[in-house]
């Protein structure tokens, strides 16, 4: 029950009530009593989804990036240091999907997803990552 969660310090979410929700699956966009629109990024990026609101048009960039988020997101997801896990997403979170996608545009997505997997990496050995740590941005 979402009273039960709420008294544990835990965000609760009741899909037969939006009201009583501390958060929503999907940005919202316009509602009437027969139609709802709303974006949702199946989890992988939440701000994705309300940043996609405020486009005319959606493009083949907005999953292209999505997928590339996604791959990161599984690789940091089966780290075990939960303390690098959040110095990770942080770090990704950082910027706004607007910057992501600009500097999707100006490098490419090859570039980009070289670009921050070596930025991770970099966090990562900071961190002192565990013998025989993946590189999933290089192909290994």
């Amino acid at each position: 029950m979402v009273e039960d969660a709420r008294a544990r310090g835990i965000l609760a979410q009741d899909a037969s009530s939006r009201d009583s929700c501390d958060f929503q699956m999907m940005a919202e966009h316009w509602e009437s009593p027969f139609l709802v629109t709303a974006v949702s990024t199946t989890g992988i990026w939440p701000g994705a989804a309300a940043a996609a609101l405020g486009e005319q048009t959606l493009d083949a960039k907005w999953a292209h990036l999505l997928a590339m988020m996604d791959s990161f997101r599984q690789w940091i997801a089966g780290l075990d240091d939960p303390g690098l896990r959040a110095a990770l997403w942080h770090d990704l979170r950082a910027r706004s999907v607007r910057q992501w996608l600009d500097e999707y545009e100006n490098e490419g997505i090859e570039r980009l997803t070289i670009k921050i997997g070596e930025r991770l990496e970099q966090i990562a050995r900071a961190w002192a990552p565990p013998a025989g740590w993946a590189q999933p941005w290089r192909g290994n």
